[in-house]
Order: structure tokens, then sequence, then C-alpha cells
């Protein structure tokens, strides 16, 4: 078979295995329909550290098709009908999409999916709770150990811990009022500003405490005295810095890991202990 083209010429002839494979794409073309969804990505709503999972289904076209999702328009994933990633907190209502092409280039786009992401503390009792680390870790004066923690309402008690050191000379915790912070053998910021004995202790929200030692030693434990003056608050965000570089980072805020907490930076982890799965607070 030859094709003439108008002003004259001839296409060579196709062979029986190309004019095939022509009929049958013509056929796949007459019959497929229009390229559509007929399942897009939906919102939904996940624990920070947990796996968000997309997905859609097609319809129509000419296969293959080729995914491109994008999440906050920022290209993400693989060539996929799905997408999964572990939720962080910056993922929070992020706009996800996925765009289809076909093999003849018709494309299309899904509506937005946004995500949701909640995020947790460990509400230490006060009572029996604490976090105790796998391996000491050394400070000097050329750390910075960083902690955020969530208020609470009501009376601390005298002497309850954010941190100490192991030998008892390095500590930020309150005043024998409950109220206030007192600090030993170091200097501190909440929330970037400076702070000293004396200063008032937040009620509620969460806050930001930057803690550098005037001295040497090493910490056990966090949110108490070795075992003892314990936690009242939601402590997380836990970071060592050693001159300006992360040497140990442990978020204490993993939900699902439960009692065990991971860390990020560093081979030492953390363990609540005493743990009961109740203690989870929503931020």
């Amino acid at each position: 078979m030859s094709i003439l083209i108008r002003g004259g010429g001839v296409v060579p002839p196709l062979t029986n295995l190309a004019l095939t494979r022509l009929s049958t794409y013509i056929a796949q073309l007459l019959s497929s329909g229009q390229l559509s969804f007929t399942s897009q990505p939906q919102s939904k709503a996940v624990d920070q550290y947990s796996l968000a999972t997309f997905s859609c289904v097609i319809l129509g076209g000419v296969g293959p098709y080729t995914y491109q999702w994008k999440k906050n328009g920022i290209n993400v994933g693989t060539n996929s009908d799905s997408l999964s990633f572990v939720a962080a907190t910056t993922d929070k209502n992020a706009s996800i999409t996925v765009t289809v092409t076909d093999s003849v280039g018709t494309i299309i786009t899904s509506s937005a999916a946004i995500l949701g992401v909640t995020s947790y503390v460990y509400q230490l009792d006060g009572v029996a709770q604490y976090h105790k680390l796998s391996n000491q870790i050394p400070f000097d004066a050329n750390t910075v150990i960083k902690i955020k923690f969530l208020g609470v309402p009501s009376f601390f008690g005298a002497y309850r811990k954010f941190i100490e050191s192991a030998d008892y000379a390095t500590r930020v915790d309150s005043n024998a009022s409950g109220n206030t912070f007192r600090l030993n053998s170091c200097t501190a910021k909440l929330d970037g500003i400076a702070i000293s004995t004396g200063t008032a202790i937040p009620t509620s929200g969460w806050h930001t405490l930057e803690i550098t030692p005037t001295s040497t030693s090493s910490l056990a434990t966090i949110g108490s005295r070795g075992s003892g003056e314990l936690s009242i608050w939601g402590l997380f965000g836990f970071e060592v810095i050693k001159s300006g570089v992360i040497s140990n980072n442990i978020p204490l805020n993993n939900k699902s890991a439960g009692a065990n907490q991971l860390a990020t930076a560093g081979s030492i982890n953390a363990t609540i202990v005493n743990y009961n799965p109740a203690g989870w607070v929503a931020l």
C-alpha cells in the first residue's frame, strides 16, 4: 500500500506489520474515549511522621500513560498512579495534584487535594515520666542545647527540670515557687530573647529554649534530675549544636514511635520512662 501526497510524491509502501500497528492504534483511539479521571487524589489528614498516600485512576485515552505528581506546584514522586511520602510539619495544607499524559499527547490535571498534618507532643506527667538517653551526650561552653516545650496553665512545682547535667551542675528548671526559671552554670534564651533566673515560665503555647553551658559535663536525661524533680511540660525538638554543627537531634514527638524516640542526627536515642499512650497531646 502506497500513500499519495498532495502536490506530488508518494510515501513508501507500509509493511504489513506497520499497517497492523496503525490499524490497532486507530482502533484504540476511536474506541477508548476521552482521557479522564474516574478517581482523583482526595484530601486527607495524617499524623506527622505518618505515610501520606494519594492515588488516581484513569479512563480512556491511549495508553501507556505518564504521571507527574506535584506538591505545592513542585514536581515530586515517580511515574506512577500513586504518590506516598512521610508527612512533615512543612507539608501542612500542602496542595497535591497529578498531571497525566497519554501516548498521543493528551494531558489532564487533577483537582488539588489538600493534606492536613497533625503534630503531637508527649505531655510528661511530673510524677514518674522523663526522657532517658541511650548514652550520655557531652557538652562544653561551645555547645548550644535547644529544646521546645508546651506551656501548662497550672502550678509547676519546685525544681521541675527542663535539663540538668549528669553532675547536677548545669541546669534549667523552675524555682521553689514553680513559676519562674532557675538557671545554673549556663545562659539561656526563650524564643530568641535572653532570660535569667526569675524570668516567668510561659503558661501556654509552645516555646523554644536555647541553653549555652558555661562548664563541661554531659546529659543522661531530658526533663529530670536523674530520675527525680521531673518535668511537667511536653518537651520536644531536642537538639545539640557543637561549634555550629548539629551533633544530636531527637524530635521527641513521633507519636507512631511510642516510647522509643529515635534520633534524626547522631546515634543517641531517647526512651520515655513509664510511657503511657494517653500522654500525647495534639499541637
